[in-house]
């Protein structure tokens, strides 16, 4: 009996498409139209903040920021800003029970992150389904802290928002007068030759 000959099966490699961080991104704002991308140059990450009133929500540190690691997408929270998260590490308690399930809670700085992290083989619903879970599960937490932070001022902006000096008062340089007294000159000195003419002159007279 010959013994029989299986035919190698051929396995085909499953090539898994790496998810782009700008299309998560645009995932997450329709998800969340409150938010915009914020504007800048990187394509390594992009952050999300607050469409209204961006400026002042931003300097609050509550941002989100996503960026690729080997096998997706990080999808984070970040308690950052430009003091490093100093003035936002009071608020720690309350950012810790948000790391549930699949979201996990790290260091930054002196404060927290909390990191959701998307795999390339989810689908594009899969993704938007976690996304919209996640920041629904912390948005409220974080409207309550950005009510009870301070802004950030930095230095520069001080210093710019500061009132110009008033112009100091014209001093008028006081020009002295010069005042011409006559002094009456000195008689000069009468010799003894002179005073017996004089008197000469004087007796002539009378």
């Amino acid at each position: 009996m010959s013994d029989q000959v299986v035919a190698p099966v051929e396995v085909k490699a499953v090539v898994v498409e790496a998810r782009d961080i700008t299309k998560v991104a645009e995932m997450a704002v329709l998800a969340s139209p409150n938010y915009k991308i914020r504007a800048g140059k990187a394509d390594t990450f992009k952050n999300l903040t607050l469409a209204e009133d961006e400026k002042t929500n931003w300097k609050k540190g509550l941002i989100y920021l996503i960026a690729r690691y080997s096998k997706g997408v990080n999808f984070e929270l970040w308690m950052y800003s430009t003091k490093k998260g100093a003035h936002l590490a009071e608020f720690n308690n309350l950012i810790r029970p948000l790391a549930v399930g699949e979201v996990k809670c790290e260091t930054l700085g002196h404060a927290l992150k909390l990191r959701l992290q998307l795999v390339d083989t989810l689908t594009d619903e899969e993704v938007t389904a976690k996304i919209t879970a996640f920041m629904t599960a912390i948005e409220p937490t974080l409207q309550a802290i950005r009510e009870k932070i301070a802004v950030v001022v930095s230095k520069k902006e001080t210093e710019a928002a500061a009132p110009a000096p008033a112009p100091a008062a014209e001093v008028v340089a006081e020009v002295p007068v010069e005042i011409s007294v006559e002094v009456p000159a000195e008689e000069a000195p009468v010799s003894k030759r002179q005073a017996k003419k004089a008197a000469k002159r004087a007796a002539k007279a009378a």
